[in-house]
């Protein structure tokens, strides 16, 4: 099934959200904004390093899981062509959002987005544990089926790529114990 244009660019910018570079982007933002005016955690320095944590485990995680296996991705991961209507730097980006290249499994886009933004939803005190914990499932959620949707990864490689990003949030929690 082939997504209209539209469609698979949102998608495109919807995935961004398990992206290495826009997580970096996300902690660099989180720790500034972290302070005594817009107080989000108890302990800002711990959580920074709890949630720096599971970043660079997730994501080194990745690279040593995807070279182990060595597992293609779907045919169609690298076959995006921009639609006519869009032109230079626009035509690059969509290209750039809405394929992949490299090992596919597991999805490092739902291992990382998994085990962040559940780190994310634990650290931060605004709101119920439940709307936070809820949140993040969502943006998860969206992140796995973008993965799907676009072609980039096969249903195997996205539900791996959660569990394993599930399993890494509770053992990095267990060891930091951020919350304390």
């Amino acid at each position: 099934m082939e997504l209209p244009s539209l469609l698979k660019f949102l998608a495109g910018l919807v995935t961004q959200l398990g992206d290495i570079g826009f997580i970096i982007l996300f902690l660099v933002f989180f720790y500034l904004l972290d302070g005594k005016r817009f107080s989000l955690t108890d302990n800002r320095s711990k959580s920074f390093f709890y949630l720096s944590t599971i970043f660079v485990v997730s994501v080194v995680l990745t690279f040593f899981l995807k070279n182990l296996f060595r597992l293609p991705r779907p045919p169609s991961a690298s076959a995006e062509v921009a639609p006519i209507w869009m032109k230079g730097w626009i035509e690059e980006i969509y290209i750039s959002m809405t394929t992949g290249s490299g090992y596919g499994f597991p999805s490092g886009h739902s291992l990382i987005s998994t085990s962040f933004y559940l780190g994310l939803a634990h650290v931060v005190k605004k709101g119920t544990r439940k709307v936070r914990f809820s949140l993040a499932l969502l943006i998860v959620t969206v992140v796995c089926l973008t993965r799907i949707l676009l072609g980039v990864h096969y249903l195997l490689d996205v539900a791996v790529g959660f569990l394993i990003g599930l399993f890494l949030f509770f053992a990095i929690t267990l060891l930091i114990k951020p919350a304390e």
